[in-house]
């Protein structure tokens, strides 16, 4: 991310793609946009490095799968989507539309939120048990997937009126999610941590 910032700066002038300054915005002076397409170049490198290298080692273990796949797809489909929006500054209803395209294939590779904590619980030990969770009908699930990445996709979008307070915030979250993958014993966990790590150091290269 560190190398190709400066020719996607480059890349944004050249193509028009420019943050003329709002309101809401500290830079009081026209912007190249594209920035995010320099951070999802870092993580797609890395992880497609790091999870081959650990698919052949571990003979398919916490390596390629589906759910990742879907992932990338996803965030593949919105980068390519973003720079759209950063040229010709598209309506906020298909910026919608995107965010639910999106989810949908999140959900078609089996990413969804499948079911959430029981906050009434009385089992105090830590760790997983089959009485905190309330399972999610598939319905539900796929609606509060679609909600979950729509609210979080913009509360990014909305922050992102300084240099730097996006991608370092997403930096102190994903190396939260990276802390406490790496943590868990869940199946997928190590490659979930691989994922949040390339985003960390994507977002710091930036």
């Amino acid at each position: 991310t560190w190398a190709v910032t400066p020719s996607v700066v480059k890349l944004a002038h050249a193509c028009g793609a420019i943050a003329v300054p709002r309101d809401r915005d500290v830079h009081d002076t026209p912007t190249p946009r594209w920035g995010g397409i320099a951070i999802y170049a870092g993580v797609i490198v890395s992880i497609a490095i790091t999870v081959s290298y650990r698919h052949f080692i571990t003979y398919g273990e916490h390596g390629w799968n589906r759910h990742l796949a879907g992932i990338l797809l996803a965030g593949t489909f919105i980068a390519l989507f973003g720079m759209w929006d950063d040229k010709k500054d598209l309506r906020a209803t298909y910026q919608i539309l995107a965010l639910i395209i999106a989810s949908g294939i999140l959900c078609f590779f089996g990413v969804r939120i499948d079911g959430v904590t029981n906050p009434f619980s009385s089992h105090k030990i830590a760790g997983y048990a089959p009485s905190d969770w309330i399972q999610l009908s598939i319905p539900i699930s796929i609606l509060a997937t679609v909600f979950w990445v729509g609210l979080v996709t913009k509360t990014v979008d909305a922050i992102d009126g300084l240099d730097g307070l996006a991608a370092g915030v997403c930096a102190i979250s994903a190396a939260t999610l990276a802390l406490l993958a790496a943590a868990s014993k869940q199946p997928e966990s190590p490659t979930l941590a691989l994922l949040a790590a390339a985003v960390v150091g994507s977002c710091v290269g930036f």
